[in-house]
């Protein structure tokens, strides 16, 4: 990972705001679930260098054909509508980080729990300091669902402040022509307590229904602001709310989306589904739908983990380059199953040929902007597990060709074959072969054909 983030084996960290790097790093940070993907966005207003970036699988639109882009892009997956929308105005001034001056700043993806965090400090007028604290996930549990905890600390004044909750359908792709919108609004509602936006793609016609509630927490319990305004215009809904802000005293803002697509439901269900959905959102909580999130990222890393002990820096880049395959392929959820089709066929068709590493030869890291691109990281993974490990898969028959760095301690996963779960631990002495099935299993490793009987374990030793 590049060196603007901190080495670190479960998370990538910017502790710096670098305001023309944003657009770089809204895409470092994204969080999905396979089916609903978003980049690292800010909730709050920033007039800055960004990008919205939202998407849902399946839902795109042709391009027609235009210099200015090339025949790859004619079919590109769709800025979908925002939901993350929190926009904070505190007198007669916005929180944006584009104007305001940033004191403190620090973006957090945490990989092993599977969410996106931020928190930083502004100075929005007159010496008036605030700290912002945001988590935000996309459900590992229910795809069509996301949520973000908004909290909001006056550091040394008390104020107004007035706050903006949207839906925004009226987003921008990074490809549009002469500012061609590719959304048309299809159903909205928006009332004191309803907010519910049916949008649809040009062309295609897929339709999109998103939903959203919220809950404030304001001194341990909850309050019901006042509404200033219903925001309803074309493609745009949403609550303007006004808050007494106490210096030193918090504010939370929970906020709940369902996000669902005619590609998996009948368009005539969509806003029933949507608001079912939100109601068990919000009456479950944030913190046991997080909880829940948690769990099951717990559990995908039991199974899908690449341990590399004593190189934290491979290691962050290898957890990455998982993380990511994961939010972008739902299917990838057993280890390197080697005999899953649909995961082969997407790592040979969306990544490049890995070159089998030669002995001894130093590992190769992403240390620019243009190289710190997902497909690297998916290379990366790949010269790991097919490259060090010497990973193949011959008429049916798993053979091994392990060739660790020296500088590595160990090298340790999973893979399943023919429905076995195999624990593979790799060093530069030994490889070690737990087989956690009730079958036996045959394997290669080197010009060595071995037997591995059921739940036990068979230890080689590499001489090369």
């Amino acid at each position: 990972m590049k060196q603007n983030f901190k080495i670190d084996p479960w998370h990538i960290i910017e502790e710096k705001f670098v305001p023309e790097n944003n657009r770089f790093s809204e895409s470092i940070f994204t969080v999905g679930n396979g089916n609903l993907e978003m980049h690292g966005n800010f909730e709050e207003c920033f007039t800055g260098n960004t990008q919205s970036g939202f998407y849902i699988s399946g839902i795109y639109v042709p391009y027609e054909p235009h210099d200015d882009i090339t025949a790859n892009q004619m079919h590109k997956y769709l800025n979908a509508p925002s939901w993350i929308g929190i926009k904070l105005k505190i007198g007669d001034l916005w929180l944006d980080l584009a104007k305001n001056k940033t004191l403190e700043f620090k973006r957090n993806l945490n990989m092993q729990d599977g969410y996106f965090e931020r928190t930083f400090v502004a100075e929005i007028d007159d010496g008036k300091k605030i700290k912002i604290d945001i988590l935000r996930f996309i459900s590992m549990v229910d795809n069509e669902i996301g949520a973000i905890r908004f909290v909001i600390t006056p550091l040394n004044f008390s104020n107004k402040a007035t706050i903006t909750i949207d839906i925004n359908a009226n987003v921008e792709n990074e490809q549009n022509i002469a500012d061609e919108k590719r959304w048309v609004e299809v159903e909205k509602t928006v009332s004191s307590d309803e907010m519910h936006l049916t949008t649809a793609t040009k062309k295609t016609f897929y339709h999109v229904c998103t939903a959203v509630d919220y809950q404030i927490i304001q001194e341990h319990a909850i309050i019901k602001p006042e509404l200033l305004e219903t925001i309803d215009r074309e493609k745009h809904i949403g609550h303007k709310i006004s808050l007494t802000l106490n210096e030193g005293k918090t504010v939370a803002i929970y906020k709940f989306a369902t996000i669902l697509s005619s590609l998996n439901h009948a368009k005539a269900d969509l806003i029933g589904i949507a608001l079912n959905k939100l109601n068990s959102c919000k009456s479950a909580g944030f913190e046991k739908l997080l909880n829940n999130h948690k769990k099951a990222w717990t559990d995908f890393w039991n199974i899908n983990d690449v341990i590399i002990d004593g190189d934290e820096q491979a290691q962050q880049n290898v957890r990455y380059a998982i993380f990511q395959l994961r939010q972008h392929f739902s299917f990838i959820i057993n280890g390197v199953d080697v005999n899953n089709e649909n995961f082969f066929q997407a790592i040979t068709s969306n990544f490049s040929t890995v070159v089998q590493p030669k002995k001894n030869k130093p590992i190769k890291y992403c240390n620019s902007d243009d190289e710190l691109q997902f497909v690297n990281l998916y290379e990366f993974w790949q010269n790991i597990i097919f490259g060090y490990a010497g990973l193949e898969l011959k008429d049916n028959f798993i053979s091994l060709k392990p060739s660790i760095p020296k500088s590595w301690n160990k090298l340790s996963f999973n893979i399943f074959h023919q429905n076995c779960l195999l624990t593979l631990k790799i060093d530069n002495k030994i490889i070690s072969i737990k087989n956690e099935s009730t079958q036996t299993i045959n394997i290669k490793i080197f010009e060595d054909e071995l037997v591995i009987h059921a739940k036990s374990t068979i230890k080689h030793t590499i001489n090369i």
